[in-house]
């Protein structure tokens, strides 16, 4: 098992489990550069800007940039996950310590991209919430199966489930079974 990127062998592109011939749901590891966590205790911080976004996402909410997503899943609580490595130290360099601070998760988060037309459907199968009441453009931290995840719905058909690394098999294994009725494929890895 790599370090940095837990399922790299069991994610293997173009393997799968085909029903018909035909897969509906195409399950790919997510490999960012960084995953960073940001307390915030200042409404004034300067931290959207640092991020290159518009605006910090409202509660609940997605709000993405050029390689870059940013979800709020607690008050003051913002976590990001972007293409590009080093995110944290450069964070850390630019906010003034009474505004907050941040905590590199990158190593310690495994992350899965569900997609496809039945992806709302499985992904029901492992949550405790309605999950057609879950906006594109919304995440939450919640249980899924029986693991913590955050959850970001990134449209209709596409979902990112990020985990720590300590439960990447598991992570891996629901999304797999959840899967089996719809037939599922392995794309290429998503940075």
């Amino acid at each position: 098992m790599s370090e940095r990127f837990p399922l790299a062998s069991l994610a293997v592109p173009g393997t799968g489990n085909p029903v018909g011939g035909t897969a509906a749901i195409t399950l790919s590891e997510r490999r960012p550069g960084s995953v960073v966590e940001i307390a915030l205790w200042s409404e004034k911080s300067n931290i959207a800007g640092i991020l290159g976004v518009s605006a910090l996402p409202e509660p609940s909410r997605v709000v993405a940039g050029p390689g870059i997503v940013c979800l709020s899943t607690a008050p003051g609580r913002i976590t990001v996950i972007a293409q590009q490595s080093g995110l944290a130290g450069r964070l850390e360099t630019g906010m003034i310590l009474d505004e907050g601070t941040v905590v590199d998760h990158t190593h310690g988060r495994a992350g899965v991209r569900i997609s496809g037309e039945p992806a709302a459907t499985l992904m029901q199968k492992g949550v405790s919430f309605d999950i057609s009441r879950f906006a594109p453009m919304s995440a939450t931290n919640a249980g899924i199966h029986h693991m913590g995840a955050t959850i970001i719905r990134l449209d209709d058909d596409r979902f990112d489930l990020f985990a720590m690394t300590s439960l990447a098999n598991s992570l891996w294994d629901w999304a797999t079974d959840a899967a089996v009725e719809y037939g599922w494929q392995v794309g290429a890895p998503v940075a």
